[in-house]
């Protein structure tokens, strides 16, 4: 819609929570939101429905960081022949170890030539591999001894996964644009649960990873549409809270599945009962109606209005006034109803470019970051799980004091005030010398401190992202810069390798990236109190508004 008033952004700034139709019908048509001039900001309804949304990043957490589980660190070695099986395990490691190279936890890809006492050389394990199945019973690693020559494809297993949620971006964020954000939830959700079954089930590593690379594609459907979903349900000051507490559900989820991991140890029946658990969500067919905005903006009034008076009727509303203010509102967007959303729509116009480049390396930069620090605080203490389960809780008061100062201070701020501080935490961690008893407290502290930054930023960030962009292209833009995340977390490992090089080198990266991150925020236009763009002219009109006044 065009926004043509001189004084809309004052009159935006002082939204009601909820609101009705102006006097002044062109007045009304230029400043007010569907939403708040509908139904209200925030109700029954948009409380029901964004709970009901959040909750799908809970499996979307055990799909992307299950690979903990899958594939923990296993100590092996090699398998005794027939003739030495009577021999007890700690007698047989010492016969082998005496010849092989072990450094540091067991780790066997030799042994002497057994079977011949004048022969002293050096051959590979012929007989297979033995597992310390102390602390995991069985993973993918132990069943298809993912070991020695055959490591590399323990390593590239969440690679595969990321680039397969990277591929998924670019189907999905386009079609919950084109065809609608309820289709695409449900029909993602829907292939989330069957390929999650079918790939814990795999009798093969090639056909496990064919799975899960199908498993991580639709996985994104679930992801950024449930995301945008949140964004667009909700008006006025609800917009600031109700997608910053979205992303809480998925540290949740984290400290869920390390408590389930901890009482099953065997992979096929931890996943097994994840997707079971995901399969509740099936019933998303009956609970779930599509977006309003989004009808809206590709013109399909009727049943926006429908869904408008059922929400209403949930909010204790007048339900008769519904088609009356709908009728008094303008967001088809013209420009774009008739033509293909893609990616690449996000840079059709001068402004929509500026914003998608800086977004674009921020996002990018977070994956890296995000990812690779996250993996380096899970290796501060032994116990995987007790690891894990802390850093998923900590999401849970990053996400509330998240929404609280992005709500205060704004986005920019809020956002590089974050990533400032994750930097300093990081880069704090270079001086402190590790392997000293004493010195784990401090590590564990600034640890900490750096992932409650990124988990304040990175809600921060979606939020932030959905309300640049216009409904028309929102799914879109969200689903490429998510997709530059997943780029970034496939290049994280890469930066961590490098600690064999020197340890500072991948923490320096991290803290550095950290600081460019918040730099780029600082561009932007602040999104605190305005109305969420519906048009592309919306955002071209309040550009064009911001340089004039």
């Amino acid at each position: 819609m065009a926004i043509k008033e001189e004084n809309v952004h004052i009159q935006r700034e002082n939204q009601p929570s909820y609101g009705g139709v102006d006097s002044d019908e062109n007045e009304v048509k230029d400043s007010v939101d569907l939403l708040e001039a509908t139904i209200g900001g925030f109700g029954r309804w948009q409380c029901q429905l964004s709970i009901l949304v959040s909750i799908l990043k809970i499996p979307i957490s055990w799909i992307q960081l299950s690979i903990v589980f899958l594939a923990p660190p296993t100590e092996f070695w090699c398998a005794p022949p027939k003739k030495f099986e009577g021999l007890s395990t700690r007698k047989w490691i010492d016969l082998i170890s005496s010849g092989s190279n072990v450094t540091g936890k067991l780790h066997i890809c030799e042994m002497p030539n057994v079977l011949d006492s004048r022969n002293t050389s050096i051959v590979p394990c012929q007989w297979g591999y033995e597992y310390n199945t102390t602390q995991v019973h069985s993973s993918i690693i132990t069943e298809w001894d993912l070991v020695c020559d055959r490591k590399i494809l323990a390593d590239i297993t969440q690679t595969i996964l990321m680039f397969g949620i990277l591929v998924g971006l670019t189907i999905f964020g386009p079609a919950a644009d084109r065809y609608g954000r309820r289709k695409t939830l449900l029909l993602s959700t829907f292939l989330l649960v069957v390929f999650g079954i079918l790939s814990t089930l795999s009798p093969f590593y090639s056909m496990f990873m064919v799975l899960r690379f199908i498993l991580a594609v639709v996985s994104s459907g679930v992801m950024v549409t449930s995301f945008v979903v949140c964004v667009e349900i909700v008006a006025g000051s609800w917009r600031t809270t109700v997608p910053i507490l979205h992303q809480i559900p998925f540290g949740l989820g984290n400290a869920i599945m390390a408590v389930m991991a901890y009482y099953i140890r065997e992979w096929r029946h931890l996943q097994l009962i994840l997707c079971g658990i995901s399969a509740l969500y099936l019933c998303y067919y009956w609970l779930v109606p599509e977006s309003p905005r989004w009808l809206m903006a590709v013109g399909r009034k009727e049943e926006a209005i429908v869904i408008l008076e059922n929400a209403a009727k949930m909010n204790g509303i007048d339900k008769a006034l519904i088609r009356k203010k709908v009728n008094e509102l303008n967001f088809i967007d013209d420009e774009c109803i008739d033509n293909k959303i893609s990616l690449m729509t996000v840079f059709k116009t001068s402004e929509l470019k500026r914003r998608s480049i800086y977004l674009c390396l921020k996002w990018f930069f977070n994956g890296v970051v995000f990812y690779g620090f996250y993996q380096y605080a899970g290796q501060l203490n032994d116990n995987m799980y007790l690891t894990i389960g802390i850093i998923g809780l900590i999401s849970i008061p990053g996400g509330i004091i998240g929404a609280i100062i992005v709500k205060k201070l704004g986005r920019k701020v809020s956002i590089a005030a974050a990533n400032y501080l994750t930097a300093a935490c990081i880069f704090s961690i270079i001086f402190i010398p590790q392997g000293v008893y004493y010195q784990d407290w401090p590590i564990i502290l600034l640890a900490a401190g750096g992932i409650f930054g990124l988990t304040i930023s990175s809600p921060a960030l979606h939020l932030f992202t959905g309300e640049l962009y216009p409904t028309i292209m929102r799914n879109a833009a969200l689903g490429l810069n998510i997709m530059l995340t997943k780029l970034g977390a496939m290049i994280a490992p890469l930066l961590i390798g490098l600690s064999s090089i020197s340890p500072i080198i991948p923490m320096a990266s991290f803290a550095a990236l950290s600081l460019v991150e918040a730099i780029l925020v600082h561009p932007l236009p602040e999104t605190l109190d305005t109305m969420l763009p519906e048009t592309v002219r919306d955002i071209e009109d309040d550009t064009t508004s911001l340089i004039s006044h």
